[in-house]
């Protein structure tokens, strides 16, 4: 995440980083990229047009979907 890289940039099927680790599960990412301020709001454009809490819920990867919900949580306050 250094020298100014977006942790939120769009890739592959419109994927960012966030959506790629919670899709496969990977947990210390996830925990890496929300520490660098990845957006857990952004949809994908195409596709299922789902957010990264989403991706993880449909890789059956529950902690993941528990981790982000928390950090959706407490952004809205």
């Amino acid at each position: 995440m250094g020298a100014g890289a977006d942790p939120s940039q769009r890739g592959m099927n419109d994927c960012t980083p966030l959506h790629w680790a919670a899709g496969i599960g990977d947990e210390r990412a996830v925990r890496l990229l929300l520490a660098h301020g990845a957006d857990v709001t952004l949809r994908t454009r195409i596709d299922e047009h789902e957010t990264p809490r989403e991706t993880a819920q449909r890789a059956g990867h529950q902690g993941i979907v528990e981790l982000l919900a928390h950090h959706e949580a407490s952004r809205d306050r």
